[in-house]
């Protein structure tokens, strides 16, 4: 088993707990947000692409909490 399919059960448990999935389907926002943070990453560098993250929680625009997503990972 790849190291990374290892990580899939704790995903499920962050994505849930932390309130971005509903009756086990993830928020259509969350999803682009998780799909987008790994190239962001890649594309800015880490520190940039957290702090973007983490800047935009209180935006009224956002149709999810970006915060609540780095939170899950911590």
């Amino acid at each position: 088993m790849r190291a990374v399919e290892k990580l899939i059960p704790e995903a499920i448990i962050a994505i849930t707990s932390s309130g971005m999935a509903v009756h086990g389907e993830v928020n259509k926002a969350y999803k682009g947000y998780i799909s987008s943070l790994g190239a962001g990453i890649i594309q800015s560098g880490l520190l940039p692409t957290l702090a973007m993250y983490k800047g935009n929680e209180d935006s009224d625009k956002k149709k999810a909490n970006t915060a609540c997503l780095l939170n899950s990972y911590l």
